[in-house]
């Protein structure tokens, strides 16, 4: 799968399967590109028929620099083999009906539901837009956050801002979009496996699915993925054994409520295959979990955002100018509304913060670094830091 901003490099695929295309739609050359629409371009190449930007142009409102239309959406009248994505289907089930010399490994990479939130008709009517359940929130969610934090919340870093989604009456269609892009790779992701099961390996492979990174639709303000809340550090993450070494204990359809991190995924695939582990690996083997998903586990793992932080079952993403420290063991509101200690039963808990490794300030590279004395005022403390500054906290007695 390639994700270098649209541009296919025929260095890499010609052997090795279909490339993802222009941002994974069946969008050629400029035909996505900003500067020629002015303000915009109609493309009519065999069943594709579409005049560009097809939202009002949304992308081009908060990000006139960016020079591809790619916060845009709209169904289109054609089949699923007509996306980069649906090719690359196609060629990953063709090559699971084949023999092959030896084990082999099979990467099969969809650019959706990235946006732009183009895909076929079909998945699009799927979805009542009058039913849409829009994401949760509340008015004033960003009011005691600190500045820093409001700007990388509200910032357009990946996909419009909220502001002008709401002001353009976009919302329930731009969730619509996401929602239709979701459906299509879930059945592209449906083909693969049929033709798994459907052929001479289905007793044999394992299955690893994952993604890189969640999705915020209007959360807190922000579209996109370049903060550390739950919507974008959380991402699917299934795992199936071969049906003739299944470990023991292992029940089908489990759920897993672990802590566990993409550097994990690794080592997993060294120990399904019987490999060595390297001992420069930070992540684990999750088979342990896979055969027994109630295994004591992580207590949190770290994920960045411009800085460290920090997630696991009973903690939510800390991100120092976000400073609503969670507390664990207290089932923190998954939606990150309040601040826990300003509830009055809570108000004896004060933060203290680790001053080992799991718990510090963490600057640039090369500038002072130190851990914070329990007690210390984290909102006044975010209030002066910039956005690279993050903090990993925990509750204190």
């Amino acid at each position: 799968m390639n994700h270098n901003l649209g541009q296919p490099d025929p260095r890499l695929w010609d052997e090795n399967g279909p490339d993802c295309g222009v941002l994974g739609t069946p969008f050629i050359g400029d035909e996505l590109d900003t500067a020629g629409m002015n303000p915009s371009r109609t493309i009519r190449r065999g069943q594709l028929q579409i005049t560009l930007p097809a939202n009002g142009g949304l992308s081009a409102i908060d990000r006139p620099n960016n020079t591809w239309d790619s916060f845009d959406w709209a169904p289109l009248d054609i089949a699923d083999e007509e996306f980069p994505d649906g090719r690359i289907a196609s060629w990953g089930a063709g090559q699971l009906g084949k023999q092959h010399g030896g084990p082999f490994l099979l990467a099969v990479g969809f650019y959706k539901p990235h946006q732009p939130f183009f895909a076929p008709r079909k998945y699009f009517d799927l979805y009542d837009p009058t039913q849409i359940a829009l994401p949760k929130t509340i008015g004033g969610d960003l009011y005691d956050i600190p500045q820093p934090g409001r700007e990388l919340a509200t910032r357009p870093w990946t996909s419009g801002t909220h502001r002008t989604v709401m002001q353009h009456g976009a919302w329930r269609d731009a969730v619509r979009a996401y929602l239709a892009t979701v459906s299509f790779v879930d059945a592209l992701v449906g083909k693969v496996i049929d033709a798994l099961d459907r052929g001479p390996h289905a007793d044999n492979t394992w299955i690893i699915l994952w993604s890189d990174h969640g999705w915020s639709l209007g959360e807190k303000e922000h579209w996109g993925k370049h903060v550390p809340w739950r919507e974008s550090v959380r991402m699917p993450l299934l795992i199936v054994p071969p049906k003739n070494a299944r470990p023991e204990g292992f029940t089908a359809g489990a759920r897993c409520g672990a802590a566990v991190s993409l550097l994990d995924l690794y080592p997993t695939l060294l120990e399904a295959c019987g490999l060595p582990n390297r001992k420069e690996l930070e992540g684990r083997s999750l088979l342990p979990l896979v055969a027994e998903p109630e295994t004591k586990w992580n207590e949190a793992v770290v994920a960045t955002s411009r800085g460290p932080c920090r997630s696991g079952p009973d903690f939510r993403p800390v991100y120092l100018p976000m400073i609503r420290v969670p507390i664990p063991g207290l089932l923190p509101d998954a939606c990150l509304w309040e601040w826990l200690r300003r509830r009055p039963r809570h108000g004896m808990l004060a933060l203290s913060f680790r001053p080992a490794k799991s718990s510090r300030v963490c600057g640039p590279r090369g500038s002072n670094r130190r851990s914070l004395a329990p007690g210390r005022d984290a909102q006044r403390v975010a209030n002066r830091c910039s956005p690279r500054f993050a903090i990993e906290a925990r509750s204190g007695s």
